[in-house]
């Protein structure tokens, strides 16, 4: 048969060895918990510790994802098709101390990353500032600039092009006007006009869609320019810095991966005590099982824990996991029928038949593109 016959696991044993039993079915990994319901046993709560998990990892995934944009891996095709590497128990040990190290690593990987997006955004909106100053540039006032005691001033733009002359003839006496800058859309002015004359031209100015431009800073258009220019260059340089340090982190890649995944585990660790009953000093776990699996893992815990361990049969209405197992022939073609849908328990599994008529049907493809190549 395909699919693997599955058993019922209820283990019962001291609170104090709940997680070295969790951490050694994990490691295992051949028993699926499920949820106790027996009303009669205590529960435990873990989400508060399974967030904090969480949020570290996500850091950890975050720098990883970091480093791949600024420093990307240059991996051989052996380590792409490699697959995820080994870690010998005392090497893991010793890399599960250097946890704070590692999310440290990951802390200014990510604090850089800020750093070059703030700046990055914090440049755009200068080069929008600078941008809008540049028909501007080569008035000699600020853009806050009202006058003096004596006259009025006023700054701004007309939506279509016109000569100093023709706006000089639609205002009063007493009006200088100086086009700042000019084209086929607009023209920016600069109008200054005696006190006693400033209300009227301020009336015409309105009926000729005249739009007043104002700053804040009280300096020139060329000033600001400039003083944006330099700061720009200065974001630059910070983010160049940050950038290179996001580079020199990068040899800290394998560390940061074993976070990951040490930092999943430890969260899917927790997360199955959400499916354990507890009394006052044991713990009682219930989940499913392969067959095959059973007394070697009965044996296993047994002879490390004080344990009570029974296999029964699933009952008709429950839910069972399914877990397939095919020959060396059809084993590869196992992802496909995963992709999609598992057989449930009262189905057969098609692995055998499909992966004949998908290593047939592909060879042909092959043997079909080979003939048009040649």
């Amino acid at each position: 048969m395909a699919k693997l016959t599955m058993k019922k696991i209820e283990l019962a044993a001291p609170l104090t060895d709940s997680k070295k039993i969790i951490e050694l079915l994990q490691r295992r990994g051949v028993v699926e918990l499920c949820s106790n319901n027996d009303e009669e046993l205590e529960r435990t709560s873990v989400t508060a510790v399974t967030g904090e998990f969480e949020k570290f990892r996500s850091n950890a995934v975050q720098a990883l994802e970091v480093l791949e944009l600024y420093a990307p891996e240059k991996q051989g095709i052996a380590e792409m098709l490699g697959g995820r590497t080994e870690v010998e128990k005392h090497a893991f040990g010793r890399e599960a101390m250097q946890l704070e190290k590692i999310m440290n690593t990951a802390g200014e990987i990510n604090r850089c990353s800020r750093i070059i997006a703030e700046s990055q955004a914090e440049a755009a909106q200068l080069d929008v500032t600078c941008d809008t100053l540049k028909p501007w540039q080569s008035l000699d006032v600020p853009m806050n600039f009202h006058g003096t005691s004596a006259t009025r001033a006023f700054i701004g733009t007309f939506p279509l092009q016109l000569t100093a002359e023709e706006i000089e003839e639609m205002l009063p006496k007493g009006c200088a006007v100086e086009i700042v800058s000019a084209s086929k859309e607009q023209t920016n002015v600069f109008i200054l006009c005696a006190k006693e004359a400033a209300s009227e031209a301020e009336d015409v100015l309105r009926k000729n869609a005249f739009v007043t431009v104002t700053g804040a800073d009280g300096k020139t258009p060329a000033e600001t320019i400039r003083e944006c220019m330099e700061k720009r260059e200065e974001l630059y340089k910070k983010a160049a810095a940050a950038e290179e340090t996001i580079v020199s982190l990068a040899e800290s890649r394998k560390e940061l991966r074993f976070a990951v995944d040490y930092l999943t585990m430890r969260k899917d660790k927790y997360e199955a005590l959400n499916s354990l009953g507890f009394t006052g000093s044991t713990f009682i776990l219930t989940g499913y099982i392969p067959e095959k699996y059973t007394e070697p893992l009965k044996k296993e815990i047994e002879s490390k824990y004080t344990a009570v361990i029974n296999f029964t049969d699933p009952g008709e209405d429950e839910d069972v996991p399914v877990l397939l197992e095919n020959s060396r022939f059809s084993a590869p073609v196992e992802g496909i029928t995963k992709m999609y849908a598992m057989p449930s328990k009262g189905d057969v599994d098609p692995t055998p038949v499909m992966s004949f008529f998908y290593y047939l049907l592909f060879g042909m493809m092959l043997s079909d593109a080979g003939y048009g190549l040649v």
